[in-house]
């Protein structure tokens, strides 16, 4: 099961009730289709996070708003509707999800 913030299930929460969108960032688990090295790798993680969120616009019949994959990292921002982020909690290619704001920001 993935870690979830409380701070995102708490912006998902109040995003119902709003209408607003949620902003949040995915980190991918690491599985044998995401070890591969240079080249082979990234196609195989822009596979899984394809299939991702191809399964959560089927239960939602919604798609994210903005979509940001980073194959280096694993990780994947999303910008959408409550229920898409919240199906993306629930999706077992994910090990953590957290809200994306920017009081995540320092200012130098």
């Amino acid at each position: 099961m993935a870690q979830i913030d409380p701070r995102l299930k708490e912006r998902i929460r109040s995003a119902k009730n709003s209408q607003e969108d949620v902003k949040a960032v995915f980190m991918l688990r690491k599985s044998s289709a995401n070890k591969g090295s240079g080249k082979d790798k990234v196609p195989d993680q822009q596979k899984i996070v394809d299939e991702i969120l191809e399964n959560v616009q089927k239960k939602t019949h919604r798609k994210p708003s903005k979509v940001k994959f980073l194959p280096k990292l694993s990780a994947l921002i999303i910008e959408g509707d409550a229920s898409t982020v919240e199906q993306l909690t629930e999706q077992p290619q994910v090990s953590s999800a957290t809200v994306s704001d920017e009081e995540d920001f320092v200012k130098a």
